[in-house]
């Protein structure tokens, strides 16, 4: 009885790492989400209000009680839509690389720590 509950813990906690590290991918791809929504927040102020950046990130600042710097250069608002453009797009192409290795490593890493945890049980037991 006590081989048989060592083996299934065995097997759970390889199975369980294998999860946490898909869990641990998918936390960072929703933190790249939220770089991606205040990257949006602030390129629509700038477009709609006609805010500078510094002013734009001091707003976000304040509403989303987080720290802005307050160095942010001002430019003219085609500079700072186009450099909002430039950040913007690489965080696109990093989610969606992201997302690709994501659905790629899911299963394989899962399916690996799942069948490590039955070796160890198997030669354990």
């Amino acid at each position: 009885m006590l081989k048989i509950s060592g083996v299934i813990l065995c097997i759970a906690g390889c199975a369980g790492y294998g999860l946490l590290q898909v869990a641990g991918w998918k936390q960072a791809l929703k933190e790249l989400n939220q770089w991606i929504l205040v990257f949006q927040k602030i390129r629509s102020r700038i477009l709609y209000q006609k805010e500078t950046l510094e002013e734009s990130c001091l707003y976000l600042g304040e509403k989303e009680d987080n720290e802005f710097p307050e160095y942010a250069k001002e430019a003219d608002e085609e500079l700072q839509i186009n450099l909002f453009a430039v950040f913007a797009e690489d965080l696109y192409r990093e989610k969606e690389i992201m997302e690709k290795e994501i659905q790629e490593k899911q299963k394989p890493v899962i399916a690996v720590s799942f069948i490590g945890g039955i070796m160890i049980s198997i030669l354990l037991v």
